[in-house]
């Protein structure tokens, strides 16, 4: 018997801080398989995501490191589907629109990817670095340091080889506790993970067959929700919602089945938003709501609906899914995000008061020499950009059409001195210092606070703060106010900058291209 085959078969493995060899071969032997296994190339699974007390159905199909996973609620209704083909991992929303994965979101699917395809002894830089218990069970800690991804711990049973749980970037801020609950066969003697728990959310594959799944099968889905273009122009109102306070927000007129209504351009809205009222009076086909929903934590959140036609001007986006909530006080129709930009090209010139919608296939947009492209992560739903803060720090807000304000940002950036500046009084707003439609006591004490609520459930309150000027991609502005709200609403590092910035320029939103492109305008 060789030492390696004697160490396999020992009660307990004691390895040295730098090999991690043993433990690996020792997780092979307890799964019965790698990556290139010739045997188990893919699968196809099916079984449940539990997340509280909703239940989705999970499907996945893989191949090596490729899959493609399917969850399904609302009595098989709605769906959202993610992705990896190798190289990117892909999400698609319930009408099929289709975003490249990036941030925490593709950190931790890669990582735990890596583990679920029994790939890890491909990974170069695996050592043993610690031990510790998981469950009752002794555990020895390997720390796996991909090269395009965080690190992670892996924390395996050094008796059976079985992993227990892993970290995802477990001093970052990526850090995700994933608990690797159970294992089955998919062949005989060829087991997989079966069973696993990432925060709230438990998976549970209850069936997992061999399969040899094709390259059709791993493709990403066509959108269901598809346009038809015209070109006529549509005219926007840059509505004032306190007369003479300047906070401004773009309207433009709609029909949604052939009811006409008032919809708020907001970049900041993660889907199409129908309010109650409006929708039962467009006929929309009411469907219930699911977990994944941007706005599930919202308790006026009445779930999905399904709209026929949706016309702007004389182009027609039809059979899109969209959100319900509930608020009958709000005079408006509803609110258009990211469902309704995904498959377009949309030029809004403020100056005119105009806005053109093209066909991203056919159109492909030009940057004036005083215009700025900005590149933008859509993870979220969302344009996010990149912004420069101070020194090397860098904050992520989104471009948020349809809010006033001028900028919000995580409380975290304040906390680890991104951004240094004193907190304003309500002397700074009171109408004869120079309004900016807040309203204060004259009591210079007084920090002002700005409390922040959106229609996805996210609720915080901040301080505010003057600043000597932004600087958001070329663009400086001076003196803006800054409020920061909790990282319960905008996470380590987000923000979202709104109309009193964006109301000076004109936008071509390039969803299809990833691009926010900004030019100057003559709007005071």
């Amino acid at each position: 018997m060789t030492l390696l085959a004697a160490l396999l078969g020992a009660t307990f493995i004691s390895v040295s801080a730098n090999d991690a060899s043993v433990l690996l071969a020792k997780h092979t032997q307890y799964v019965g398989w790698q990556a290139g296994d010739p045997i188990l190339r893919g699968w196809n699974a099916s079984g449940t995501r539990t997340n509280g007390h909703a239940n989705d159905t999970f499907a996945e199909k893989r191949r090596g490191i490729a899959f493609r996973d399917t969850l399904t609620a609302a009595a098989g209704r709605v769906s959202i589907q993610t992705g990896f083909t190798g190289t990117v991992l892909w999400e698609s929303d319930p009408n099929g629109f289709l975003v490249k994965q990036s941030g925490t979101p593709a950190q931790i699917a890669y990582d735990v990817n890596l583990l679920r395809a029994e790939t890890l002894a491909s990974v170069p830089n695996v050592s043993v670095t610690g031990s510790g218990q998981v469950r009752g069970t002794a555990v020895q800690i390997l720390t796996a340091k991909p090269a395009v991804a965080p690190p992670m711990d892996i924390y395996e049973d050094p008796t059976t080889g079985a992993f227990l749980q892993a970290i995802v970037d477990p001093n970052g801020p990526a850090r995700t506790v994933v608990s690797i609950d159970a294992y089955a066969d998919v062949v005989s003697g060829k087991k997989a993970v079966s069973q696993w728990t990432v925060g709230t959310t438990q998976y549970t594959l209850t069936s997992i067959s061999a399969a040899n799944v094709t390259d059709a099968e791993l493709n990403a889905p066509q959108p269901t929700a598809t346009w038809t273009f015209g070109d006529q122009g549509i005219p926007v109102d840059l509505f004032d919602l306190s007369a003479g306070s300047q906070r401004y927000q773009p309207r433009v007129n709609l029909t949604v089945n052939g009811i006409t209504g008032v919809f708020v351009l907001d970049t900041g809205t993660q889907s199409i938003v129908l309010f109650g009222d409006f929708a039962g009076r467009a006929g929309v086909t009411a469907i219930d709501g699911a977990d994944f929903s941007p706005f599930a934590g919202n308790p006026r959140y009445l779930g999905y609906g399904l709209v026929q036609t949706l016309t702007a001007g004389n182009s027609t986006l039809h059979n899109v899914m969209i959100e319900r909530i509930a608020d009958p006080n709000n005079r408006i129709a509803g609110l258009l995000g990211y469902d309704f930009y995904a498959g377009i090209i949309a030029e809004v010139d403020l100056s005119s008061r105009h806005m053109q919608i093209y066909n991203p296939a056919t159109t492909q947009p030009t940057v004036p020499p005083e215009g700025h492209a900005f590149p933008i992560d859509l993870t979220s739903h969302r344009p996010v950009i990149g912004m420069r803060l101070s020194g090397k720090a860098y904050g992520f807000p989104y471009f948020s059409t349809g809010e006033p304000y001028f900028m919000l940002l995580s409380q975290r950036l304040r906390e680890s001195g991104a951004v240094s500046a004193s907190d304003m009084s309500t002397e700074h707003f009171n109408p004869t210092a120079g309004s900016r439609g807040f309203f204060g006591t004259m009591i210079e004490s007084d920090p002002v606070q700005l409390g922040y609520s959106d229609y996805t459930g996210a609720y915080g309150v901040g301080n505010c703060v003057l600043l000597n000027e932004a600087l958001i991609g070329p663009y400086r502005y001076q003196s803006p106010p800054l409020c920061f709200v909790g990282s319960g609403v905008f996470g380590e590092d987000g923000g979202a900058i709104g109309n009193d910035f964006l109301r000076h320029f004109d936008w071509t939103i390039d969803y299809p291209d990833a691009t926010f492109v900004l030019t100057p305008n003559n709007l005071p």
